[in-house]
C-alpha cells in the first residue's frame, strides 16, 4: 500500500496554449484560481448553480469524512 497522493494520478491542466501534468492538489488550486478570476463575469444564474455545485461537493466530502472516522473508530 503506498500513500494517498498515489491514488490521485496527475492530471493535465492547460494554460493558453500549453498543457502541463501537475499533481491532483496543484490540479484543483489552479482550477480554483481560474473559477475565481472568471466568477465575476458571470451573472446570477451561473452564480447560483456554481453555489449549489460546491456546496453539494461540500456535502460529499463531509459524509465521507463521517464515515471514515467511523471506520477508523473516532
Amino acid at each position: 500500500m503506498g500513500t494517498i497522493t498515489e491514488l490521485f494520478p496527475k492530471k493535465p491542466f492547460n494554460v493558453g496554449e500549453i498543457t502541463v501534468e501537475v499533481d491532483p492538489l496543484t490540479y484543483w488550486k489552479l482550477r480554483n484560481e481560474v473559477i475565481s478570476d472568471e466568477f465575476h463575469k458571470y451573472n446570477a444564474y451561473e452564480k447560483q448553480e456554481i453555489l449549489d455545485t460546491v456546496l453539494q461537493m461540500n456535502l460529499e466530502l463531509y459524509i465521507l469524512v463521517v464515515k471514515l472516522k467511523e471506520r477508523l473508530g473516532e
